[in-house]
């Protein structure tokens, strides 16, 4: 987290890191950590007056989501892998605008303007 920080404070963009408190489940803690960082990103969104929060989610992140969920045996709407357009509570959307894309392909962008590639 702190390493955004500095990035974003480097390149002038307003930053917020938001913290999930309260007890944490002993199990599926994956899964309540996702509906906990879309919690907190949408709140701040409608408390800040933004409609749109967008994520860097791409093509090779939509694999990944894909093949474990077939492995985990999941039906045609689990198969349908990432959705490109959410809607969150307080009237966010929530927006994937990179899921055609490739991660090699995001790190050719990034290198061309210095970002650093994680």
């Amino acid at each position: 987290m702190a390493g955004v920080a500095r990035a974003a404070a480097a390149i002038g963009v307003a930053h917020a890191t938001l913290v999930w408190e309260g007890p944490k489940p002993s199990s599926g803690l994956q899964a309540a950590a996702r509906r906990a960082r879309y919690r907190l990103m949408g709140g701040w969104c409608a408390a800040n007056g933004v409609a749109w929060l967008a994520t860097a989610h791409h093509a090779d992140d939509q694999a990944e989501t894909v093949l474990m969920r077939a492995a985990r045996g999941a039906g045609p709407a689990g198969l349908a892998g990432i959705r490109p357009r959410l809607r969150l509570a307080g009237g966010v959307t929530l927006i994937r605008p990179l899921l055609s894309w490739r991660r090699a392909e995001l790190v050719v962008v990034a290198q061309a303007t210095g970002w650093p590639i994680a």
